[in-house]
């Protein structure tokens, strides 16, 4: 079991706050990278939150794998959107 799937929020929208703490970064980060529109996100108003999908995307486009790898990461990752798999 990944040890982030204990702290995958289930349902409903987060603050930057719980975003920061979930992606352990601070929350800093989140603002400069929400005002760069640099990472998705939903505004409620004035409000910013993220979604669990939200979340998993900002932390799958930092993953970083040697060249060697690269290819079997891109596969398992074109087979998992085949199956609809998370």
């Amino acid at each position: 079991m990944n040890d982030r799937e204990d702290e995958r929020p289930q349902t409903g929208l987060r603050t930057k706050e719980q975003a920061a703490a979930w992606l352990q970064v601070p929350e800093s980060w989140v603002t400069q990278k929400v005002s760069a529109r640099a990472i998705p996100f939903t505004r409620v108003g004035k409000h910013v939150r993220f979604s669990v999908d939200h979340l998993e995307a900002i932390a799958a486009n930092g993953e970083e794998a040697p060249p060697e790898y690269g290819m079997q990461l891109a596969k398992l990752r074109r087979e998992k959107q085949l199956t609809g798999e998370k």
